[in-house]
This record gives structure tokens, sequence and C-alpha cells, in this order.
């Protein structure tokens, strides 16, 4: 069944440590801040950072979330409601209605070569082996950029974020033979960068097959993300057949993710699977040219390829100091700044870009196995108490939007704001008409930073103001990771779990048998809507049953997000067509950028 696939495989127990306390922990000791400079940069530690600093006005071109799209009616032919004795496991209600011939690059501007970008990253790494390692600052925003993929997330200047829309990488194309069945057909034209070879060597289907092999082992730290793949086989150099263990409409994100990379099979088998040397054989567009382990990555364009990379390097400092980041972007030392993890003194520079984050930002759990909260008009009565646009303003800085907790794969997954916006600050759905007046209310709040305590203040006072008796118990981070993760909890107000893909929320979080079914709610026509919405890869199909999935968790109240994050992201002037898709360790929009001088 394909939710206990996602218990086994993206549930464990040692996983949601790994995941959720990376970011609920408080952090260790930091390293040396790495700015490349003759001048050493210095800067008072501030112990709490301001998240949310107010972006002014731009001028330039914003890949950004401005309006919501129209809510997608469904179509004439209602979904059938499955009951719980059918199987779980339904079939997409199509094949995907896709073109198969997908193109294998977009044409881009004319940009001008040369130059070097500086990149701040705040996390470091371990490894350097792509399956062994399981960080951002890895996969992302270091030497894992100058490994291939079988396919990517889409990224220019026409991608609305969010968007986990994919193309190929390595494949030319791609047919499904069936919803678990997927034959790829590889290029041609792919050749590993071996040191001091003048040789073309092809990357081929083998090469692949052995990486997502070696990838879905259980020692390697970025298996959960390949969960759904049964087995792998290449035909032959040129054709690769997938087989799946469940249709799983996230199986191509799942081959985008920055962290799914291919390696050449020749060099791991030489090496003894020891990928730890700093002369990577990878097939990308960017060759690793310095690494001192210390915190410098410094990435230079591959030579000798169609469509090399503009710039002539890229160089990621670790700086894992908000005010060294600030500073060093101030007089020009870094290239690009994200404005959420900086001080209060970013407030003052212009943001280029405002990214939306679905699955990340200020959850409202409730415990519907226990009174009061076992009936739904006292949890809707709960939530027609709080403004989320009210707190979005006065605790975010405006920057925030409503949701329910899981990545989307592209705008017209947002709540209609038309449909949500009647679930809140109603006037008409007062405590008194329910009898209930002065009903305590138990909340645990994580205690993280000051947006959390201001927004956990102001629904307090809210729900006060309608008859409520809230008490706030404000917890430090693991204690509320492990409230999250048990249920042990009347309402839980805070972060939820980091998540990548879809599915890795929908089913463990909102199935009645999920894993992670913390708030304890029996519902078999939600159940029904999430394993639909789990096989179907047409995406405008997937998108009609997510808008009707966010109608029924409106309506029964068990889990929202009243604030989901947005960043917001600034560069020089200089940095030019920079059209970053941040989604799952996307990496592609480096090779775009240029410098003008």
């Amino acid at each position: 069944m394909l939710y206990l696939s996602h218990n086994r495989k993206w549930l464990l127990n040692v996983l949601f440590t790994v995941t959720f306390l990376a970011v609920a922990c408080t952090p260790t000791q930091e390293r040396e801040s790495s700015i490349s400079t003759t001048t050493p940069i210095t800067s008072p530690r501030t112990p709490t950072l301001n998240l949310n600093p107010i972006p002014e006005p731009t001028r330039t071109h914003q890949q950004t979330f401005i309006e919501v799209p129209p809510t997608i009616v469904p179509s004439s032919t209602p979904l059938t409601i499955v009951p719980t004795s059918t199987p779980l496991l339904n079939t997409p209600t199509q094949i995907a209605t896709v073109d198969i011939n997908i193109p294998t690059h977009h044409p881009t501007p004319i940009g001008k070569y040369g130059g070097s970008l500086t990149v701040p990253t705040e996390v470091w790494f371990e490894s350097l082996d792509p399956h062994i390692e399981a960080s951002d600052g890895y996969a992302a925003w270091g030497p894992g950029i100058a490994y291939s993929r079988l396919m990517r997330f889409k990224t220019n200047e026409d991608i609305s974020l969010p968007s986990l829309s994919t193309e190929c990488d390595l494949c030319s194309r791609w047919t499904m033979t069936s919803p678990n069945e997927f034959l790829f057909e590889i290029r041609k034209d792919i050749s590993w960068n071996y040191p001091n070879e003048q040789e073309f060597q092809r990357v081929t289907a083998k090469d692949i097959e052995y990486s997502l092999q070696r990838q879905s082992h259980e020692t390697s730290s970025n298996s959960h993300i390949i969960h759904m793949i049964n087995n792998v086989e290449a035909m032959s150099d040129d054709e690769l057949k997938v087989q799946l263990v469940w249709p799983d409409s996230d199986f191509f994100a799942a081959l985008a993710n920055g962290k799914t990379k291919i390696i050449s099979q020749n060099t791991a088998e030489l090496s003894q699977s020891n990928l730890s040397s700093s002369a990577l054989v990878t097939s990308g567009s960017w060759t690793l040219s310095n690494y001192d382990g210390m915190g410098v990555v410094r990435m230079t364009s591959r030579s000798g390829i169609e469509q090399a990379p503009y710039l002539d390097a890229i160089q990621f400092n670790f700086v894992p100091d908000s005010d060294a980041r600030l500073a060093g972007y101030s007089v020009g030392l870094l290239d690009l700044l994200n404005l959420n993890t900086t001080n209060t003194n970013s407030k003052k520079l212009q943001a280029r870009l405002q990214n939306p984050v679905p699955g990340s930002g200020f959850e409202i759990a409730f415990n519907t196995a226990q009174p009061p909260l076992d009936s739904k008009n006292i949890r809707r009565a709960i939530m027609a108490s709080i403004d989320p646009n009210l707190i979005i303003n006065k605790a975010w800085d405006g920057l925030g939007f409503f949701s329910f907790g899981f990545p989307w794969a592209n705008p017209a997954w947002s709540p209609n704001p038309d449909e949500w916006q009647k679930y809140f600050s109603d006037p008409e759905l007062k405590v008194s008409k329910i009898n209930t007046q002065n009903l305590p209310l138990n909340i645990t709040v994580g205690d993280f930073d000051t947006s959390y305590k201001a927004t956990a203040e102001l629904i307090s006072k809210q729900i006060t103001e309608s008859g409520f008796n809230p008490i706030i118990n404000y917890v430090d981070r693991r204690t509320y990771a492990n409230h999250w993760h048990t249920g042990d909890f009347q309402i839980l107000a805070g972060p939820t779990f980091p998540q990548s893909t879809p599915n890795g929320y929908l089913l463990p979080v909102l199935h009645s048998e999920g894993q992670w079914n913390t708030t304890k709610h029996k519902d078999d026509a939600l159940d029904s809507l999430l394993e639909k919405q789990a096989v179907e890869y047409d995406i405008t199909a997937r998108t009609t049953i997510i808008q009707m999935i966010n109608n029924h968790l409106l309506e029964h109240a068990y889990r929202f997000m009243p604030i989901t994050n947005i960043e917001t992201w600034t560069w020089p002037n200089k940095v030019i067509n920079f059209y970053p898709n941040f989604s799952s360790s996307e990496y592609s929009h480096w090779q775009q950028v240029w410098l003008e001088p």
C-alpha cells in the first residue's frame, strides 16, 4: 500500500531526528566564516536573528508568488470516494498525457562569458560522496553542482514559483509504459570529466542504473528520496527501464531532486565505492577546482561542452554568521544574500526575489482524539477566531501566506482565498453559539524566535476575544519536536517537519493510517482523495484533487498553516539572468548566470 511505503521509507524515527531536529535543535558551534579577502571581516554575534525583513520595491523582473490562481473546478465526472474496505492503491485516472519528446535544453539569452561569482552558504558538509552526504550545502551550494541527474527542475524567467516542474537532464525523452514502469532514452552527447584524459567517455544507462541502485541502498543518506523505485535496469547503453513499487506522482520530482546524482560506475568500482577524493569524476557543467575542507569550494566552468556556463567560476564560502554575511555582501565580497536569515539591518536592502516556501512556516494542529477538540464545531470556532492576514502583517512583516503545510507542485495548488477566508476571522462563529464560553485550551508552542512568540501571542489574544481561555506553554526546540512526533498535545503551534515532495507530507501526516497522523483523525473521504492524488501523473487532474483536499481540510479543521514562509533574496546589479528555483536542492540556475562589468 502506498501510504505504508511512505511510512516505511520516509518516516523512520532516525530520519525524523535528522531532518527535523536539524532545524529544531540548538545549533552546534559554528566554524570560522570563509570569505576570501585580505581584510578580515568581523562582526558581533547576534543571539537571535530577525528572519523577516521588509523588502523594498524592486525594479527588476521577479520570479515571485503574487496572485493566487482561482480554484480549479473538478470536471463533470466526479471523483469516486473509495470506502475503507477497498485497496488503498488506486489506479491513475488516465495515463499521463504528456509530450514525451521533451527538449533537453531551453534557449537562453546570449550572455557574457567570464567572471566569478562568490556565494555564501550557511550549511557545510562532511563527505564528498553524493550518496552519503545529505546536506544542501553539498548538493546545491558546493561540489554537488558538478553532477548531472536523470531529470532536473525547470528554472528560467517563465517559471512561477514554487515549481516542481521537471525536464530531462541526462535523458532525451521518456515514455510511460504503465503507471509503474517508465523507459528513458539516454543522451549520447554527455561525457565524464576524467582528469587529464581527453578521450570521450559518455554517460550510459548502465551508469544511471548503478547510481540509482547505489543511492537506494540502506547505507545511503539519500535513499528515502527514491523510495518508490523497485527496480532499475539498463536495457542498453541508450535505454533505461525504471519500475516502481507503486505508481507515485512524485516520481519525477524524486529523480530531479538535487541529491539524486549520477556517478561513474567505473570510477566507483575502481575506488571501491570510496568517492571521498577531491578529484571528482562528474558529467555536469562544473568542475571542482579547489576544496580546502575548511569552508571554501571553488567550481570552474567545464570547457569543451555545449552550453557551458557563462561564468568562469563560482566560489562557495561557508559563512554561518549572519552579520558576517551582511558585511561581506555590503562591501562587495559576496554576491548573494538570503534576507530571511540575515539580521535586521538587511531590511534596508532591496529584495529581488520573493520565493514562497510551502511546507515551511507556523502550523497549528488539533488533537482530535481528546475533548473538546474531538468536536469539529469547536475546531471550526477556533479557526474562525484567527485572522491569518493580521498575524502575517504584524508578526511576519507581511511576508507570508496561508497553506496547509505541504509542498506544492505549482502555485495552482494554493488554497483559494475566496474559500479559506470564509473559515477565518468570522464574526458569525462565536463561541457563545456553541455554549463553550471560557473553555480552557492548552497550546504547546515551539520557542524558536520572536516571530513565533509574537504569532502565538496574537493567536492567544484573538481566541480569547472569542470566549476561549487559552493557556500557552512554551517549550524548547527538542521538546517541541518530540510533541510533534508523538502527538502528545492538545493544540500544537510551530514549524512542521521539512519535506521536499507533496506525498512526503500528504500521506504520512494527513492520511488516517499515516505514521505521523498526530492529530489522530479518522477520515475515509480524505484518505481516498489523498490516495488518488498520490498516483495521479496528470498535473491538471492532480491539481483538481489537491483543491478538493484543501476544501476538505478547511471543512474539518485538523491542521493548517496560517503563516507560510516567503524567502527574500537579493544580489547586486552586476548579476544578470539569475532566475533560481531552489526547490529540492535544484542548482541548474547557476549555469545560466552571467556578470556585467
